[in-house]
């Protein structure tokens, strides 16, 4: 699952490699207008995402599960600097246990992406780094990386692992 998609260049990538993969984006602030550069234009052909569904972190409310499932792997890409980031990966965890991985694509903490609290809750949450790869980006300069994250908890007292209706929700 992409949040904050945008066009969904990532996400078309992801496709054309055969993911299953679902992309939302709240349509606030995409960078090229959806009405000019969609349908039969060379950018939507070659690099969008053909189903960006409208949706924000709200899509990852527990009475959603039916529509977006569980399990699936986070990817939020290039997010701005205010709070979205961190509401919406607290959003997607409190779902389901089963929510464990996810993958940040940005600049680190003082970056461009994702406010300091983002960071904070990533690095004092219970996350541990899988791991981090460079992101080249045209003209060799650049911060981005893509870190791959997963949720570590402690096993709590009498909770079954698979969570079936026991504490761990």
């Amino acid at each position: 699952r992409e949040i904050g998609a945008g066009n969904g260049q990532w996400s078309r990538k992801l496709y054309d490699l055969g993911v299953d993969i679902l992309a939302f984006d709240d349509m606030s602030s995409v960078p090229l207008n959806r009405n000019l550069y969609h349908g039969g234009t060379k950018p939507n052909r070659d690099h969008f995402f053909h189903d960006v569904k409208r949706g924000d972190m709200r899509v990852f409310r527990k009475d959603n599960v039916g529509m977006v499932g569980v399990g699936r792997v986070l990817l939020i890409v290039y997010p701005d600097r205010g709070e979205w980031c961190k509401e919406t990966v607290e959003i997607w965890r409190r779902q389901s246990v089963l929510n464990r991985v996810m993958v940040y694509v940005g600049e680190g903490r003082g970056g461009a992406n994702a406010s300091d609290s983002f960071f904070d809750y990533i690095e004092k949450g219970g996350w541990r780094v899988l791991k981090v790869f460079d992101i080249k980006v045209k003209g060799g300069k650049g911060y981005e990386k893509a870190f791959f994250l997963e949720r570590v908890e402690e096993e709590k007292k009498g909770c079954c692992k698979e969570c079936k209706g026991c504490k761990c929700e």
